[in-house]
Parts: structure tokens; sequence; C-alpha cells
């Protein structure tokens, strides 16, 4: 039955709110969409032609795509990965950027997220040893700088956050969803993870 779709066996990929797109990949590659689009309330949106789109904002959205695959073929974490399978997760990385002493996340916090360093350092932390839980007392037990991934751990093993991690300077990088992230992994990637 082509093009016949069974909604119990959708599943959701990706929440998005204000501000954010969807289509352009289909644009960009001249292919059939690969994903419905539903609304969970009442939503207003633009709509730009293809013609449009080939137009102005194409060669934006190719040189800011290529930008991040640059990025990623640089890090460790994503060094052996094929160009077809960093396309496709590069769509569902998020810029984030934090400030100086900005904290990105606190222990026993649930694991939203694996992070990619750009730019900027942080620290993980963690309790120092004969502190009384709860005490304010940290020791650094590693810093991460450009090309880093941190998070990742907590992520795959679907644990609370293990340590504390804030910034030691303003950080630019992206964040990956944990709720899809082991999805949009390659198998041997995922089973060398959990390995470690």
């Amino acid at each position: 039955c082509r093009g016949l779709t069974f909604p119990w066996l959708q599943r959701q990929v990706k929440r998005m709110g204000p501000g954010e797109s969807f289509g352009e990949l289909a644009l960009m590659s001249d292919i059939p969409r690969t994903a419905t689009i539903k609304t969970s309330s009442p939503c207003i949106f633009m709509v730009i032609t293809k013609e449009a789109f080939q137009k102005v904002i194409k060669e934006h959205i190719v040189k800011a795509l290529e930008e991040k695959i640059q990025f990623m073929t640089q890090m460790p974490f994503f060094q052996n990965w094929e160009r077809t399978a960093l396309l496709a997760i590069s769509h569902f990385l998020k810029p984030v950027h934090f400030d100086r002493h900005q904290v990105v996340y606190r222990k026993d916090a649930p694991a939203g997220a694996v992070y990619f360093v750009r730019s900027g350092e942080c620290s993980v932390l963690a309790e120092s040893l004969g502190t009384p839980r709860g005490s304010s007392k940290m020791s650094v037990l590693f810093l991460h700088g450009p090309n880093a991934t941190f998070g990742e751990d907590d992520v795959l093993y679907g644990i609370a956050r293990q340590h504390t991690v804030i910034c030691n300077t303003s950080l630019e990088g992206y964040s990956k969803d944990a709720n899809d992230f082991c999805d949009k992994l390659p198998l041997d990637t995922l089973k060398e993870l959990r390995r470690l």
C-alpha cells in the first residue's frame, strides 16, 4: 500500500517550537518528504516556495550545514562516521551557548542531552571525598575544551547525571536530545560506546 501511513507505527522524532523550520532537507536534496509533521496546538506558519528557497535560503543552509559537518569530522566522537551519517545527525544537533560560570547541568538531574563543544571550556565537577552530601565543596574531575563530547555516558545508560558541569569560559557548541540519541548513532558506534 504505497503512501499509506499507519498512525500506530509512527513515532515522534523531534519536537519543534517557535523559530524552527522543517522541510529543507527535501528541498535541498530534491527528494520526497521523509517525515510527517503534526501540530499539538494551534500554529502559524510561514511558507516558502521551492523557488524562493532555492534563490534565497538554500545557500545559507548549505553553508551552515557544511560548517557543522566540518566541525563534526574534527571530533573524536564522530571520527569514523560516514558523511551520510554525519549529515543525518547534523539536522538534529541544536546550537547551544553557555556563559562563563553558567551551570550546564547538575548532579542527579535527568540526562536530557549530549553536548559537543565547539569553543570554550567547562569543568566536570564531583563532590570532594569525605565531604558531607549536599555540601558545596567540589573537585574538578575533567576539563572539556574544543572538540570534546560530554554527557553521553549518562544518556547511553539512561541514568541521572553523575556529575555537575560548569563553564569556565563562554561555551559554544551543539546539543543532541537524549530521547533519540541512541537511535541516531550508527550501530558499530553504539556498540563501541557501550563497551567502554
